[in-house]
C-alpha cells in the first residue's frame, strides 16, 4: 500500500503539478492514475485504516478521561461514552466544514505523539533506570519542542532541512529529558514492580507455536518496513528532491 502511494505521488508531481490541495492527493491518484482495481484497494485500505484507528483512539480518549483525568469518579462507562461522543462530533464538524485541514491535524498529531510518547515507551521497557519523573519530563519536553516548532514552521511557512524536522528534534529533547530526569531521581519500589508486571506473560499466551508465529510476523514486519522505506526513498523522496 505504501509503495502504491509513493509511486502515485511521484506520478502526481509529474502529471498534475497544479493539484492545489495535498488532502486530495490520494483520491486523485486512485481515480486518475492507478488502475481501477488498485484504486479501489487503495481507498478501501485508507478507509479501513481510518475506521480502525478512529475507534481505537476514541476508546483511548474515553478511557483516559474516565480513569486518568477524573480518576474513576462517577460512572466511568457513561463518562467515557460522553467523552467519545464529544470528540466524534468535533471531528465530524471539522470534516464537514473544513476538510483540507484534516490532513494537517493528522500530520500534526502523529508527529507530536511520536516525539512525546515513543522514546518513553521504549526506554521504560529496555531500561531499569527510568523513573516516573524522568518519563514525565521526557514526554513534556518532546511534546513542547515538537508542538512549538511545528506551530512556528507551519504558521511562518518556513522550510527546514530534514535533519531539523520538529519530530526528530522532539525525540532528541525527549531522550535528553529522560536521562536528566532519571539521573536526579531514584527508581521507587512501586516503579520497579510496575515495570516487572510488564514482563509477566499470561498463561493463555504461553503457546510455543503462537510465540514462534508472532516472532516470524515481527521479523516480516521489520523487513517490510525497511523495504518500504528504501523503496519510497528511491522512487519518491530522491526524485522529488532532485526536481
Amino acid at each position: 500500500m505504501e509503495v502504491l502511494v509513493g509511486v502515485a505521488c511521484v506520478a502526481i508531481n509529474v502529471y498534475s503539478p497544479e493539484l492545489s490541495s495535498s488532502s486530495h492527493v490520494m483520491i486523485w491518484a486512485a481515480m486518475n492514475i492507478l488502475p481501477t482495481f488498485l484504486g479501489v484497494v487503495l481507498l478501501t485500505g485508507i478507509l479501513a485504516a481510518g475506521i480502525s484507528s478512529g475507534t481505537t483512539f476514541l476508546s483511548l480518549v474515553g478511557s483516559s478521561i474516565a480513569n486518568d483525568v477524573l480518576e474513576g469518579k462517577g460512572n466511568s462507562v457513561r463518562i467515557g461514552r460522553i467523552s467519545m461522543l464529544i470528540v466524534a462530533v468535533v471531528v465530524c464538524l471539522l470534516g464537514v466544514f473544513n476538510p483540507p485541514q484534516i490532513f494537517w491535524v493528522l500530520y500534526f498529531g502523529g508527529a507530536i505523539v511520536a516525539s512525546s510518547w515513543m522514546p518513553v515507551s521504549i526506554a521504560s521497557i529496555v531500561s531499569k533506570r527510568v523513573t516516573k519523573a524522568g518519563a514525565f519530563a521526557g514526554m513534556l519536553a518532546g511534546f513542547v519542542v515538537c508542538f512549538a516548532l511545528k506551530l512556528i514552521f507551519n504558521l511562518g511557512n518556513i522550510n527546514y532541512p530534514a535533519y531539523l524536522d520538529p519530530t526528530l528534534l522532539g525525540i532528541v529533547a525527549n531522550i535528553i529529558a529522560i536521562i536528566i530526569g532519571s539521573a536526579v531521581t531514584k527508581v521507587t519500589s512501586e516503579e520497579k514492580e510496575a515495570r516487572a508486571r510488564l514482563f509477566i506473560v499470561p498463561e493463555s499466551e504461553k503457546n510455543p507455536k503462537e510465540i514462534k508465529k508472532t516472532r516470524i510476523y515481527m521479523f516480516i514486519a521489520i523487513g517490510l518496513g525497511a523495504a518500504i522505506t528504501i523503496t519510497l526513498a528511491l522512487v519518491w523522496a530522491i526524485p522529488v528532491m532532485m526536481q
